[in-house]
């Protein structure tokens, strides 16, 4: 089941699956897929990933809210209605 955020409090880090698009995996190992994502292809073969028309990098880690997709208690869909970039991890 997921929890609705209120705030921007949610630490996240973005994993691409290729076939299933990006997933958020919080802190204490749950995972989200996000409603509103997108994953598109440049044509130099570049993927490029947005969240809620934020840019991310695989593995970048973020500080997010959310609220249910929809109410099936049973969905991890995820609407993010915040994001702030933080950093790749490895980055330092």
């Amino acid at each position: 089941m997921v929890v609705p955020q209120a705030t921007c409090d949610t630490m996240a880090t973005v994993h691409n699956k290729p076939g299933s698009g990006i997933r958020l995996i919080l802190e204490d190992g749950r995972i989200l897929t996000p409603a509103n994502a997108t994953t598109t292809t440049s044509g130099k073969g570049e993927v490029n990933l947005e969240i809620s028309g934020f840019p991310v990098k695989e593995g970048q880690q973020i500080i997010m809210g959310y609220v249910p997709a929809d109410r099936t208690k049973s969905s991890k869909k995820i609407d993010v209605n915040c994001i702030v970039g933080v950093a790749e991890k490895g980055a330092f």
